[in-house]
C-alpha cells in the first residue's frame, strides 16, 4: 500500500504508468497530482489481478485529468472530500467513482464502461456535479444514489449533456428527493430510461454530443 501523508505532495508526470499490486490500494492525505495530456495519459493499473484503488480523505486532495483507471475495484473513492475527475477513463471495475461522507466535487469528459458495474456511487449526503460529456455506459447502475445524496446531473440552468445508457438501471435513487437529470443523451431519440425513484430527465437529447433536445416537464 501506498500513503501520500497530510501535508506531503506526491507529483505524476504525463505518460507515467503506475503499476500497483493486487489487492493493494493508494491512500491521498496529501495531494496526489496527476495531469496527464489527451496525448500523454497517465495509466494507473493492476500488475496482476485487481488493485483496490484510490482513497482520498478529508484532508486530501487528488484532481486527475487525463487519467486511466484500469483493473480496479473503485476506481477513486472520496470520502469527507473534494474532487475534480476531468478526462478520465475507467475499465475493468466494480465501482469507477464513489462520493461518500459529505463529498462533492465535479466530473466532466470522462468514461465509466464496464459490464455488470456501477459508474457512479453517491452515499452520506454527497453531490457532486456530473455533467458535460461523461460517457456513463454498459454498466449495471449507472448512476447508484441513496437516500441522502444528491447528484446533479442536469438543471435547467446547464445540462448534463452526458450519454446514460446502462444495461439494468440508468438512475437508481433511494431519495425522496428530485435528482435532476436533464438534457442527457440516453441511447435513442424516444428514450425509456431505467430509472428508479424520483428522477426529472426531461427536457432530454435527441441526439448525442448535445445537438438537439425536447421534451418538457
Amino acid at each position: 500500500n501506498l500513503t501520500v501523508s497530510s501535508g506531503v505532495k506526491l507529483e505524476l508526470r504525463a505518460g507515467a504508468t503506475l503499476n500497483i499490486a493486487s489487492a493493494k490500494k493508494i491512500t491521498v492525505n496529501g495531494t496526489l497530482s496527476a495531469q496527464g495530456t489527451s496525448s500523454n495519459k497517465i495509466t494507473f493499473k493492476a500488475n496482476s489481478g485487481t488493485w483496490y484503488g484510490i482513497e482520498v480523505n478529508s484532508s486530501g486532495h487528488f484532481n486527475p485529468s487525463f487519467c486511466n483507471f484500469d483493473d480496479v475495484q473503485t476506481g477513486i473513492r472520496y470520502y469527507d472530500s473534494d474532487g475534480d475527475v476531468h478526462s478520465c477513463t475507467f475499465t475493468d471495475y466494480s465501482t469507477a467513482l464513489r462520493f461518500q461522507n459529505n463529498s462533492s466535487g465535479r466530473v466532466d469528459y470522462t468514461s465509466m464502461t464496464e459490464y455488470g458495474a456501477t459508474a457512479l456511487d453517491c452515499a452520506q449526503y454527497s453531490s457532486p456535479d456530473v455533467r458535460s460529456y461523461n460517457e456513463i455506459e454498459d454498466n449495471y447502475y449507472g448512476v447508484k444514489v441513496d437516500n441522502t445524496s444528491t447528484p446533479n446531473l442536469g438543471v435547467s440552468a446547464g445540462g448534463g449533456y452526458n450519454s446514460i445508457v446502462n444495461t439494468v438501471w440508468d438512475i437508481y435513487s433511494s431519495n425522496s428527493a428530485t435528482i435532476n437529470a436533464i438534457y442527457n443523451w440516453w441511447g435513442s431519440a424516444d428514450p425509456e430510461p431505467s430509472l428508479y425513484g424520483n428522477v426529472a430527465w426531461q427536457p432530454y437529447l435527441t441526439q448525442p454530443g448535445g445537438k438537439i433536445c425536447r421534451g418538457s416537464w
